[in-house]
């Protein structure tokens, strides 16, 4: 199964990145972790045929170290998934 994830634009409140790579790192951690749930998650059928959300309003997100950017980016995707599920 080939899963693509684009996130045209991803807006966090109070989150600050130091730097244009630990931004884009952020990102591509994000589009595969959300590619690997939305794969594995039989709920998530409804996207494999293709699909695009215009927004998608998540729950509040609990840092345990901002600057970790790839546990950052899982714990983003797994709050966007389950947005994309409800």
């Amino acid at each position: 199964m080939n899963i693509n994830i684009s996130i045209k634009n991803l807006i966090l409140n109070e989150i600050s990145m130091q730097n244009k790579k630990q931004q884009q790192l952020l990102k591509a951690t994000v589009e595969t972790e959300l590619a690997r749930l939305i794969s594995s998650n039989s709920s998530a059928n409804c996207l494999l045929s293709g699909g695009s959300f215009f927004q998608i309003h998540v729950d509040v997100i609990q840092m345990r170290d901002e600057n970790d950017t790839v546990h950052l980016g899982h714990q983003i995707a797994r709050t966007v998934n389950k947005g994309v599920i409800r």
